[in-house]
């Protein structure tokens, strides 16, 4: 899915130089992920294309997005270690 793609082009940041340009591509990368994330399931309802797997798809890549993110944000120097903890939930 596109948000798949999206979440992984995030994670290709993760061992990356700690850039305001990298953090920019990620913070923007994020949000474009966040707002797909509300439209496909939205539409999915709509149209009766839901599913239990597609829920459950939607929830684990949401889950990945969250703690890639807090790899970054320790990465980046803005939280400390146990921000991947946090993530990891």
């Amino acid at each position: 899915s596109v948000r798949a793609m999206l979440v992984a082009l995030v994670a290709a940041l993760i061992g990356g130089p700690a850039t305001p340009a990298a953090a920019a591509g990620a913070a923007a990368l994020s949000a474009l992920a966040i707002v797909l994330d509300g439209a496909d399931g939205w539409l999915a309802r709509r149209t009766g294309l839901d599913s239990p797997f597609g829920a459950r798809y939607d929830m684990e890549t949401d889950a990945l997005l969250i703690l890639v993110l807090s790899l970054l944000a320790w990465q980046h120097g803005k939280a400390g270690a146990w921000i991947v903890l946090a993530g990891a939930l």
